[in-house]
């Protein structure tokens, strides 16, 4: 139990992972899968986003155990189980155990995230987005709930995306359907190996100051969603803020048949800032939706310690 709470409090990056982390779902009775992955026809973003969204999970509750593996900056590796309850729209309830005693606990809702250590009696409560501007997350509630449940989502969050689709362009992959917030010519310039680190560097100089001084930032803040034929899940996606050298790849993998929608079984996240590199891999059992008597018990002892971030 000492372990889980060293990990929780080593550094104020463990909770964007916490934050990603628990993002999918299984059941005690499962079915894999077979995937076709050819691609049959010419589909246009607009398209591919209609067919996604149709293909979401539909719920109105979760529940989930999960085993978590996080491996950062490639040397320190920490395992620990947990349990995941989500009211959509609404609030993400989770809690994390070793050996069935639970040792800590987070609420997120629209609004706020609260987050206890019962390991030393310490806790904290924040806005939403004043946690997330702390942290430095180009996350909203909406993001981390798609996340979640493998849905579709635009980045970075936070402004109208009503009509964001129609800015995505098609792009390359000879598995998945692919679509971009970049052209698919910037997309290949981004990732051309002929572009040396050092041009690249000069480039992005370049680019950091004419966006400052235009106040474009936005545009170097981008999404690559790749999408699986047949089944049109979200096979996995990549975010990047290159401005502030920041990224996050999220891969679904092992596609299995639950209650007649498909789920995936496997979650795989690589996140990179310039202070932490980490990979998680989370494996899913056991998932009820739509129980009735889902709850999301949270309430802190008053003689706690409040955890101050500075």
């Amino acid at each position: 139990m000492k372990k889980i709470s060293s990990i929780l409090l080593k550094n104020k990056n463990f909770f964007l992972l916490l934050l990603i982390g628990f993002t999918l779902f299984s059941c005690k009775s499962k079915q894999k899968i077979e995937i076709d992955y050819k691609k049959n026809e010419y589909l246009k973003s607009n398209k591919l986003y209609e067919l996604v969204t149709y293909n979401e999970l539909k719920y109105n509750t979760l529940n989930m155990k999960l085993s978590v593996q996080i491996i950062s900056n490639n040397f320190s590796k920490d395992e620990f189980t947990g349990i995941v309850r989500i009211k959509k729209d609404s609030i993400i309830w989770i809690s994390f155990r070793s050996l069935n005693i639970e040792g800590a606990r987070i609420c997120i809702t629209k609004d706020s995230v609260r987050f206890i250590n019962r390991i030393n009696d310490s806790y904290f409560t924040e806005n939403f987005s004043s946690f997330a501007n702390h942290f430095k997350l180009d996350i909203d509630y909406n993001i981390l709930q798609s996340i979640l449940t493998n849905s579709f989502f635009f980045y970075p969050c936070c402004s109208d995306d009503s009509e964001k689709i129609d800015n995505f362009k098609l792009c390359s992959d000879k598995d998945y359907y692919c679509i971009s917030s970049l052209s698919r010519r910037e997309t290949s310039k981004y990732f051309s190996k002929a572009l040396t680190s050092e041009r690249w560097n000069k480039k992005l100089e370049k680019e950091i100051s004419d966006s400052s001084s235009n106040n474009h930032e936005e545009d170097y803040e981008f999404q690559i969603v790749k999408i699986i034929p047949e089944i049109f899940k979200i096979a996995n996606v990549f975010l990047e803020n290159y401005i502030d050298k920041q990224s996050l790849y999220i891969s679904y993998d092992k596609q299995i048949l639950v209650n007649k929608q498909i789920f995936p079984e496997v979650i795989k996240v690589e996140l990179e800032t310039p202070q932490l590199k980490s990979d998680i891999t989370l494996n899913i059992s056991n998932v009820y939706i739509d129980q009735n008597d889902q709850s999301y018990p949270f309430k802190i002892n008053t003689k706690n310690t409040k955890i101050e971030f500075k």
